[in-house]
């Protein structure tokens, strides 16, 4: 299985292991990977390597992979709903709503400098 053989290459971290299993995924639909770095954008321009970092750093790192699998990109990440949450395995309702919280804020940020 994939995991093992990227254990057994020195890719302890889950992350690391979700992080290269995404690229692989983007790489096979065609969408190469990007340098730049997410905090020079605007979240409606974040890669699905940029939201995987997002979800990283506000402890939802457990969900890199359906949001990895689903390529989620700043434009769609910016459009979910509760219901998509779910649907993406945010069972948690504490981790929709603070999910839901910082979106918004995203919106607000938008709207001012628009």
């Amino acid at each position: 299985d994939n995991d093992n053989l990227l254990r057994e290459w020195g890719m302890i971290c889950l992350g690391d292991r979700l992080r290269l299993q995404c690229h692989v995924r983007r790489m096979e639909k065609g969408i190469m990977p990007t340098a730049r770095c997410r905090e020079d954008a605007k979240p409606t321009s974040w890669s699905v390597m940029d939201v995987e970092q997002w979800l990283q750093e506000n402890g939802w790192g457990h969900h890199v992979d359906a949001f990895c699998r689903e390529t989620i990109t700043g434009e769609s990440l910016m459009s979910l709903q509760e219901k998509h949450l779910e649907a993406l395995g945010v069972v948690s309702e504490e981790e929709r709503a603070a999910m839901q919280l910082q979106l918004k804020a995203f919106q607000e940020t938008k709207k001012r400098h628009a």
